[in-house]
């Protein structure tokens, strides 16, 4: 900062420059290059030269060993082309420079595939804006229409930026790295998850608009404040997906000044109400998954037990939480007895002392009883009366037996801290046959997507069953199959140039293939 900031020749412009704000260097150059600018600055300024100093350790190969000594070493060129160098700096930005950094292609891989989380994101919203082309000017008269998971999103986007600034401020780009990370997977894995329908073919909604408005906030204020770490990534977003819908927007990411947030988008409840129903959410994916049931088979109903802020939360979220577990109502409980069959069984160590050689006499009729007369023996034991039990002459004591509870037929139940949840897996013959319509659903989306069709080209679909219950089921659900693939029209055959792709149901198989229109 002296010789190259002309120290002696231009005193008044040096100062600009000094002290530099921030220096970085490997930790041997505390004993070298630190420490002889630190000598220059106390000796001819009496004060140090620089405000902060990072220093990191070495780059070692992904087992922990230096590279010198694995006869292997990785050119940047390479890595440059095959990894990329937003990766390359995306990867190095969120280790802690305090321990050596293991470094090869798996571990960038991994890097990528992170990185590629808000890369899906933008295209999730570019692919459906370039189609409605939305005008951001309107949604200043629909600001206070909001449903609650854009009020979420814009309260995550206000936590996520100060975050994002603080850590910043602090040069703690590990730290930057972790919270980009959650709020991407917060957005992907909820947000998006829960408002995909909401942007599909159909005509441009008040509601439709608000929810484009809401994502492209996120994506505008994310890709400024992550410029630093990724700078070619979110230079093509700018370029692509923000500029063409804000005509005052910079010519550059990089020209754009740091994000300010709307002080009305700071919203702890929003995130605490989400927070409890993403548990719910996750309780009742995880009884799904025990079950076998696929989330494209409907089922009758969810049970919530848990606190009232919970309850509360859950209400407000209702039509999401039906949408995500695909189940036809939600019912609220003050406790999960309902959800529990009781029953007694012998505690024999206590009626064995008792009853001696009768005690597997009164087992067998304790096994035989009716849920009816279970019941009874039950409130019995809850009075802590004697036991009248049928088939046995004398009372017992109630305490020879122990009451258990198991849940009632088809129900399964997940708890987590204070909050439980039970689903009814019980498959009436309609759910199924809605169930059937949901599979040949996912079907055509994957023949969609093979055949390499567009988001909005029109299809010719057929679908061809020697099943009669299968035929019936598709002609009673023709005008939905039709919206949600973008059909024209549904006929039994096309011609054979067409893809064919067979399905499996429980009565029968499918054969769908599909043309463009």
């Amino acid at each position: 900062p002296y010789s190259t900031r002309g120290y002696l020749k231009d005193r008044s412009a040096w100062k600009e420059w000094y002290p530099v704000e921030w220096i970085c260097e490997m930790r041997e150059q505390i004993r070298l290059w630190f420490y002889s600018m630190l000598f220059m600055g106390v000796t001819l300024d009496n004060r140090s030269p620089y405000e902060r100093v990072l220093t990191y350790e070495r780059v070692v190969a992904e087992d922990g060993r230096p590279f010198s000594k694995t006869s292997f070493m990785i050119k940047f060129d390479d890595v440059a082309e095959k990894m990329g160098v937003d990766t390359l700096r995306y990867y190095f930005a969120s280790k802690n420079p305090a321990n050596d950094i293991r470094f090869g292609y798996n571990l960038g891989y991994e890097a990528r595939r992170r990185l590629l989380s808000f890369w899906n994101i933008y295209v999730f919203f570019i692919t459906y804006a370039r189609l409605d082309m939305p005008n951001f000017e309107k949604i200043k008269r629909l600001s206070d229409q909001l449903n609650s998971s854009d009020q979420w999103l814009l309260a995550r986007l206000y936590l996520f930026v100060n975050d994002v600034s603080s850590a910043m401020e602090e040069y703690d780009t590990p730290t930057v790295i972790r919270e980009f990370d959650s709020f991407t997977e917060d957005v992907s894995n909820f947000y998006i998850r829960t408002n995909r329908r909401r942007f599909w073919i159909g005509r441009l909604s008040e509601d439709r608009l608000i929810g484009y408005w809401s994502l492209y906030q996120v994506i505008r204020k994310t890709v400024i404040v992550m410029s630093p770490v990724v700078p070619f990534l979110t230079e093509a977003i700018w370029q692509e997906g923000i500029r063409p819908f804000d005509a005052q927007a910079p010519l550059s990411v990089h020209l754009a000044d740091w994000p300010t947030l709307e002080e009305h988008w700071q919203n702890d409840r929003i995130l605490r109400e989400v927070k409890e129903v993403r548990k719910v959410l996750n309780l009742a994916l995880r009884i799904r998954k025990r079950s076998n049931l696929k989330i494209r088979q409907p089922l009758s109903t969810l049970y919530l037990v848990g606190p009232k802020y919970i309850i509360e939360s859950s209400k407000l979220m209702a039509a999401t939480i039906r949408n995500e577990i695909n189940v036809k109502q939600i019912e609220y409980l003050d406790s999960e007895e309902s959800l529990q069959f009781e029953y007694l069984t012998l505690d024999f160590h206590k009626a064995g002392q008792v009853l001696r050689q009768n005690l597997s006499t009164v087992k067998a009729l304790l096994e035989e009883l009716s849920l009816s007369q279970m019941n009874y023996v039950v409130q019995q034991v809850k009075k802590k009366k004697k036991i009248d039990l049928p088939g046995w002459k004398q009372e017992l004591p109630c305490n020879l037996f122990l009451l258990k509870a198991q849940p009632r037929p088809n129900i399964i139940l997940e708890r987590k801290e204070n909050i439980v949840v039970a689903l009814d897996i019980k498959v009436t013959e309609p759910l199924e046959r809605e169930g059937w319509i949901r599979e040949i659903l996912r079907h055509c989306q994957v023949l969609r997507k093979d055949t390499e069709l567009k988001v909005e080209d029109r299809i010719y679909l057929a679908i061809t069953t020697s099943s009669t219950q299968i035929r019936k089921t598709i002609q009673k659900y023709a005008s939905f199959i039709k919206d949600e693939t973008l059909a024209v029209d549904i006929v039994e055959h096309l011609d054979d140039s067409s893809q064919v792709r067979e399905i499996s149901l429980s009565v029968g198989t499918v054969q769908i293939s599909l043309t463009k229109a």
